[in-house]
């Protein structure tokens, strides 16, 4: 399942200075949260959850993107309490968080 996503930034002035996946927004959450991340250039960007021991659980986005800050909603539909992992993956750079859903 394809989610949307909203680039936030549209000015040139708006390219990002460093790759970052920020904290999601709110954590805890239920029944959905946002994640925002940005990427410095135009690249093939994955964005996949994963649950506590490391099974994928959903791929949020798979695509080339271009550079810029991006916000997403990630809904837990019928997924179970407990930590799970947010990855950001680019040719150049790796970053991961945690969240944690409540219900």
């Amino acid at each position: 399942m394809e989610l949307n996503s909203k680039k936030v930034n549209e000015g040139a002035n708006d390219i990002p200075t460093r790759f970052s996946l920020y904290h999601n927004y709110t954590n805890p959450f239920y029944p959905a949260t946002t994640i925002e991340f940005e990427i410095l250039e135009r690249t093939n960007a994955k964005l996949v959850v994963y649950d506590f021991l490391g099974n994928e659980v959903e791929t949020l986005i798979d695509r080339e993107l271009e550079a810029g800050k991006y916000k997403l909603n990630f809904e837990s539909n019928g997924l179970p309490s407990g930590v799970y992992f947010y990855t950001l993956k680019t040719p150049k750079s790796i970053q991961t968080n945690k969240m944690l859903l409540i219900k």
